[in-house]
Parts: structure tokens; C-alpha cells; sequence
């Protein structure tokens, strides 16, 4: 087990860390089992794994959200920029709030929802606010995307994570969702920027890509 250090409460993650995406690269080959294999599972917002399964594996450990998807409002990814039209369609919007017993990560710049947490989990679930803005200073971009914030979270923490659809083969701003199976272009985050410090990092040794 490793410590988590820039979250609150203390978080501990196992060190055998599958780090799922949600790009539509993962439709490439069905990894579902091999990531099921990992003692941890990280996931995204309202990434879903029903009906993928082949494909995403079934298995969660600690979903990841950033505010909007926490308290099902706007996602303010830096000054007055909002990004409403790239509101992931994965699962309803009361996803967050409907899970049980799950662990949950806020990592997003305002941190308004951690105030009234209660309201946007289960009693059952244990939310952890990241510190943001630390994660953001280390990765190097500006208002990170909630997933490129928890790899760089982890490297900053010396946990070597196995990645699963990013889409570091698309171009520049470009993204797309498993579940939608089309690109999108995103202006809010700098999506060029984090592939290749991720790639510069798989590179050195910090991370695996599959």
C-alpha cells in the first residue's frame, strides 16, 4: 500500500494500479480481464463499465471526479472558462451520488462541492479531496483534465501506474469517449501538451502504457 500525499483524509491506493481512460482507443483490443487483474482500478467521472466490460474491465477501486460530475454542477476549468458541451454522457447524472461503498476523489480547481459533500455522496462512500493546484504546478499544464491530474498525482507520490486508453495517438486538442465513439475537440484542457508529457514519462520509466 502507498499513501496518496496531497489528499484529504488520507488516501492509501495499492502500488499494482491500472489507470483506465475512457478514449475510444480502448475498443482497439478487449483488455477487460488484464485490467481486472490489477489490484487497483481507477476510473474516471461517469466512465461506465457495464456493457463494455470486454473491453473496460467491471472492476473499480476509486473513482476520480472533477466538480461537475461531484455535485452535477458547471466544471469551471480555470478563471470564467466553463466547460458545458463536454459533459461526459457515460452514466446519469446521480452516478456519483448513487454509488455504495466506494472511495471517491475530487480533483478539480474549485472545491466548492467538498463543503457540502454529504449531498453528492452515499453515506456509505468515503470522499478525498487532491490538492489541485500542487498537482497542477507538478504536471506542468494549465488546468489539467481530471485524469492526466491523477497520473500526475501518483508519479508525484512514486506510484508507477499501468495506463488503459488515453488516446496518446490523437491529434492535438482532440478526444473522444469509449461510449460515444466520436471525437470531440476540447479548448478547456491541453490535451497536446499532457500525451506527450506522458509519453515523456512512460519514457523515463515512471509509468506503462498499454
Amino acid at each position: 500500500m502507498k499513501q496518496i500525499k496531497a489528499v484529504t483524509p488520507t488516501l492509501f491506493v495499492k502500488s499494482n494500479m491500472a489507470i483506465v481512460g475512457s478514449s475510444s482507443s480502448l475498443l482497439d483490443a478487449e483488455r477487460g480481464q488484464d485490467i481486472d487483474d490489477f489490484d487497483e482500478v481507477v476510473r474516471f467521472n461517469r466512465a461506465p463499465t457495464e456493457g463494455w466490460e470486454n473491453y473496460v474491465g467491471s472492476k473499480t477501486t476509486l473513482r476520480v471526479a472533477n466538480n461537475h460530475v461531484f455535485a452535477n454542477v458547471k466544471h469551471n476549468v480555470g478563471g470564467d472558462e466553463e466547460c458545458d458541451d463536454w459533459k461526459p454522457q457515460g452514466q446519469p447524472q446521480n452516478f456519483i451520488r448513487d454509488l455504495k461503498d466506494q472511495k471517491i476523489l475530487l480533483l478539480n480547481k474549485d472545491f466548492s462541492a467538498w463543503e457540502e459533500k454529504e449531498k453528492h455522496i452515499d453515506s456509505s462512500s468515503t470522499a478525498f479531496l487532491g490538492n489541485y493546484l500542487c498537482v497542477e504546478s507538478f504536471g506542468g499544464t494549465l488546468s489539467p483534465s481530471v485524469g492526466y491530474a491523477f497520473i500526475a498525482l501518483c508519479i508525484m507520490n512514486g506510484i508507477k501506474p499501468t495506463l488503459f486508453g488515453f488516446g496518446l495517438a490523437e491529434e492535438d486538442n482532440k478526444a473522444s469517449h469509449y461510449w460515444e465513439n466520436k471525437d470531440r475537440i476540447i479548448s478547456s484542457h491541453g490535451y497536446k501538451l499532457e500525451r506527450q508529457n506522458i509519453k515523456n514519462w512512460n519514457k523515463a520509466g515512471k509509468l506503462l502504457i498499454k
